[in-house]
């Protein structure tokens, strides 16, 4: 894969290379389908590869909030005071 045909691939990968030598909390909003559960893994298991740790997690219920980053899920991270949320 060519890192050059995603957009700000490396200004994400800096950020989060901070995140964890800061140690921030970070936090991951992700859809609750198998993709998007999947993705979570694996980014968790990347994060804690460099010696980081996802704080939590939210998968919002779509009956109830629908898809992706909504106002449950918002309410929830506000809560939390993530220094660095992924979605």
């Amino acid at each position: 894969m060519n890192k050059n045909k995603i957009k700000n691939l490396e200004k994400v990968a800096r950020r989060l290379h901070q995140a964890i030598n800061d140690e921030e909390n970070i936090y991951v909003c992700s859809d609750s389908d198998v993709d998007g559960v999947g993705a979570a893994i694996i980014f968790k298991e990347t994060v804690q590869y460099f010696n980081g740790e996802i704080k939590d997690y939210f998968l919002p219920d779509r009956e109830q909030g629908g898809y992706g980053l909504n106002p449950v899920a918002l309410d929830f991270f506000l809560q939390k005071e993530p220094g660095l949320l992924f979605y």
